[in-house]
């Protein structure tokens, strides 16, 4: 199996705005020993020891390495998909995503994908023959140092999964069947890391320790992959289907955060432990919390056989889990950025499966879902009666105190709710799919949960005082009313509230919450009363904390770039 461990799409953006902040912040040294004018397989030595003492770990045998042009790098993925996903399965795989809502009817996945990615691809390590490759894409010997850089980072990248591979086996930890949200978490674990300390390796700045710099390169990442779909060399990622394009980059940005808290809270044994008790959802990715302090593990859901209540000929193109992240991309592709965002808080667990009437024929689509409570249930259901009346144009739509129903000219469907748990069945709009017999079924189908482990990690509102006390300079009462704050905060839902005046930020942000503390915060204040409110919140947020690092990053970025008066 081809592991996708595909380099950062935005890598030479990300790379380069890093490289200009920290160039000014470390006095014009932001990178350490960093020779961009020799042919980068050439360090390669140099990047294996570095990497091996920053991670702890060592080489166990050399890795093959070579260059490749793109021309190469086409005919090798391929062979790789004719392997990997032969051409029945990728049509299959279209009509049940399209069914489904994350690909549009009739995308061709083999040559959209193939495109995707060689356009995107810098490098990539294959542990299936443990070599190394670099794609040159107009590079050599002449090549700039901006793309010398980049290269760089490619390499400390693909070496980093070589050493995982060395000791973690990456073929036989990415092998999960029939559940993509499992697989995509045990990925972003794979890349996440590797980005996390590729980023240490390269960026080696003379002022700020290395998980300051880190953070502020993956805040840079993730801004700058908006930019980057407008730019030349990008097309193919711009024209990408939502689908494939968020879940490329979800794997190294999202990623990223996950393993950066993984080992801010546990160092990189607790990265190391991870690899024997890997995250089990993209829920968990999203939401580091739900992984290292009360475990939230997802239900899972048995599929009824569906084939007995469906016509003659009918054949089932995909059985899979969508998790947070794609429920998440369904809504945003259908009822606009952003909406699916409150859809999917909650995701508890759930199974969809696509059937085809006939070759080319229309689709029916059983999906189960569960969610962590009564309300986010109902939250679901009403982002959905809005998504089905977006989705299917001319749709009549009626509610129900259980639930909704809906008819087009294209489509029917039919939604239930009991207590937390959702179903949604599709068909064609005829008459020959018993939609409420095949609702019935997945209703009584049997949810599961694996033993939620009792955490041995350090509490969260611990862990969470001990940083604060590391960072902050204030009085002990200052600490315990930020805990104060940040729990109401939390519970509540508080949303964009400030307390300058008593040196207090308080924000929710994907359901964490921070509150930034310190007499410097109030000092800043009372210098600057006279500031708009965005100057006044950079200020405040000095030193906030969450615990995906990105608001302190940002206060970091916005106090070195935006000069006090």
């Amino acid at each position: 199996m081809l592991c996708p461990m595909r380099p950062h799409p935005i890598l030479a953006a990300a790379t380069g705005l890093a490289m200009a902040s920290l160039a000014g912040c470390a006095g014009g040294t932001a990178f350490h020993d960093l020779d961009t004018s020799r042919p980068v397989l050439e360090s390669a030595g140099e990047v294996e020891r570095r990497l091996s003492r920053l991670r702890g770990l060592p080489f166990r045998k050399p890795v093959e390495k070579g260059t490749q042009d793109e021309k190469a790098l086409r005919g090798f993925l391929e062979e790789e998909f004719a392997r990997e996903l032969p051409p029945e399965e990728r049509r299959d795989a279209s009509v049940a995503l399209a069914a489904v809502g994350l690909l549009p009817p009739g995308y061709e996945m083999d040559e959209g994908l193939l495109d995707l990615l060689v356009e995107q691809v810098a490098g990539y390590y294959d542990p299936r023959t443990e070599r190394f490759q670099i794609v040159e894409k107009g590079g050599g010997a002449g090549v700039a140092p901006s793309r010398r850089v980049e290269q760089r980072f490619v390499l400390s990248h693909e070496l980093t999964h070589a050493l995982q591979d060395q000791h973690f086996d990456l073929e036989g930890f990415l092998e999960v069947e029939s559940n993509e949200d499992e697989a995509v978490a045990r990925k972003s674990l794979v890349e996440g890391e590797a980005m996390v300390l590729a980023l240490d390796e390269v960026l080696f700045p003379a002022v700020f320790d290395a998980r300051t710099i880190t953070r502020l390169s993956l805040w840079f990442t993730r801004k700058a992959s908006a930019a980057m779909m407008n730019q030349e060399g990008y097309e193919e990622l711009a024209r990408a289907p939502r689908y494939l394009r968020e879940n490329l980059l979800f794997q190294y940005t999202e990623g990223a955060s996950f393993a950066l808290a993984v080992r801010d809270r546990l160092g990189w044994r607790g990265v190391d432990e991870a690899y024997a008790d890997p995250p089990r959802s993209t829920e968990q990715v999203l939401h580091p919390v739900k992984y290292l302090d009360q475990r939230d593990t997802p239900w899972r859901f048995a599929m009824p056989d569906l084939g007995p209540m469906l016509p003659e000929g009918a054949r089932e193109v995909g059985q899979d889990t969508l998790g947070e992240l794609n429920t998440r991309l369904v809504f945003d592709e259908h009822t606009g950025e952003g909406s699916g965002l409150r859809a999917s808080r909650g995701w508890g667990g759930d199974r969809y499966s696509v059937w085809e009437l006939g070759e080319g024929g229309p689709t029916v689509l059983a999906w189960a879902t569960r969610w962590d409570t009564g309300r986010d249930a109902r939250e679901f259901v009403s982002a959905y009666v809005r998504l089905a009346a977006a989705r299917w144009t001319g749709s009549s739509v009626t509610r129900t105190i259980a639930g909704a129903a809906w008819e087009s000219e294209a489509r029917r469907g039919r939604l239930l709710r009991e207590g937390n748990r959702v179903t949604v069945v599709e068909g064609p709009p005829l008459g020959e799919v018993d939609l409420g017999r095949i609702q019935a079924a997945l209703a009584a189908g049997a949810w599961t949960r694996e033993e939620v482990p009792v955490s041995r990690r350090l509490p969260a509102a611990l862990a969470w005082a001990v940083d604060h006390a590391r960072l902050a300079t204030g009085s002990r009462t200052s600490l315990l009313l930020g805990l104060g704050w940040s729990h109401l905060a939390h519970r509540h839902g508080y949303r964009d509230s400030t307390l300058a005046g008593l040196g207090w930020s308080l924000e929710r942000n994907r359901d964490l919450s921070y509150a930034s503390i310190g007499w410097g915060t109030v000092f800043d204040y009372k210098r600057n009363r006279n500031a708009d409110a965005t100057r006044l919140r950079a200020l405040a947020s000095l030193v906030g904390y969450d615990r995906d690092g990105d608001e302190r990053t940002l206060s970091l970025l916005w106090v070195l770039h935006i000069p006090l008066p």
